[in-house]
């Protein structure tokens, strides 16, 4: 976890080990989200769905290493002294590096033989000295985030936008209640509380990976952020409304709005990307959702098609 007063790398507490599949599939997530540009939290689900052997620790050792390097990005090439790289070998030294900080074992081969501690150490401070490397951001935006918000406050928000968010699950009430959710997932080993800020919220109060389980499968729950889930019931969508969602993506919200309107009624959820639009029908077909009609938008003609005829947008 990241200090309250200063934003660091998470040092894992217990001693594991980074097996080569390991390290060869997270070479894989990251050059599939940084050069292919696909979502992370989809990259990981994919990966571990062709990795069926992967125990729970591995998958968890995959998902940590590459989540914290897509928010440390630029921070880690600092620390290895280089210009990002999307070959096998840069993106090994990267997860060695990574492994190497946060006292994960790697494998005894060559590529990680240049890879010294105290060297990284060293860079780390060197990095602490330049706030967009030690935050790990481009120039330009740490430029208008100074021009916007003043030094003081910029560098308290961007400390605090890179501390990891809480885990947080919707029970989707078509399939289940979140009483039932809330007995499963304690009895399984997952701690959790109920949130203030969202009526179908579990927080849950320890990292790991969710796809997998059964109850996921069965569309019981979709993971989403507490402000996410406050959206749709601000739009106070009924049954049998006609409702547009004209910027749907992967129908997080979408999907939120059809479990508030019970099934009921018309959602059109439109989006100019089409992967994100079929992202959405599988994610419907599992939350059991039968309400919600997909557009690809065209043009400008696509929405003014719609004037006039929804209930909310």
């Amino acid at each position: 976890m990241l200090d309250d007063d200063q934003a660091d790398i998470p040092i894992s507490e217990k001693k594991l080990v980074m097996h080569r599949p390991l390290i060869e599939g997270t070479i894989i997530a990251l050059d599939e989200i940084f050069q292919k540009n696909l979502f992370a939290d989809r990259v990981l689900e994919n990966l571990f769905h062709n990795n069926k052997r992967w125990g729970s620790r591995d998958r968890g050792l995959v998902a940590e290493c590459t989540y914290d390097l897509v928010r440390w990005w630029r921070l880690y090439w600092f620390l290895l002294d280089m210009d990002p790289e999307f070959t096998i070998e840069s993106l090994g030294k990267i997860i060695g590096a990574w492994a190497i900080r946060n006292n994960v074992k790697l494998p005894d081969v060559p590529l990680f033989k240049s890879l010294d501690a105290k060297r990284l150490a060293t860079r780390y401070e060197l990095a602490q000295k330049t706030r967009m490397v030690a935050q790990s951001i481009p120039d330009w935006l740490d430029e208008e985030g100074v021009k916007e918000l003043g030094e003081q406050v910029w560098g308290e928000d961007l400390a605090a936008m890179n501390k990891p968010a809480p885990m947080v699950i919707r029970v989707n009430t078509l399939t289940t209640s979140k009483s039932a959710l809330s007995v499963k997932l304690e009895n399984e080993g997952w701690p959790h509380h109920f949130s203030p800020l969202s009526e179908d919220a579990l927080v849950l109060e320890k990292r790991g990976n969710l796809f997998t389980n059964p109850a996921f499968q069965l569309g019981w729950f979709e993971m989403q952020d507490t402000g996410s889930q406050a959206i749709a019931p601000f739009l106070d969508p009924q049954p049998g409304m006609q409702v547009i969602d004209a910027c749907a993506g992967a129908g997080g919200k979408t999907l939120h709005i059809a479990a508030l309107m019970k099934n009921k009624g018309r959602i059109i959820a439109m989006d100019t990307d089409r992967r994100k639009l079929e992202e959405l029908k599988k994610r419907a077909r599992r939350n059991e959702v039968s309400n919600v009609e997909t557009r690809r938008i065209e043009d400008s003609k696509s929405i003014k098609r719609l004037a006039g005829k929804a209930d909310r947008v």
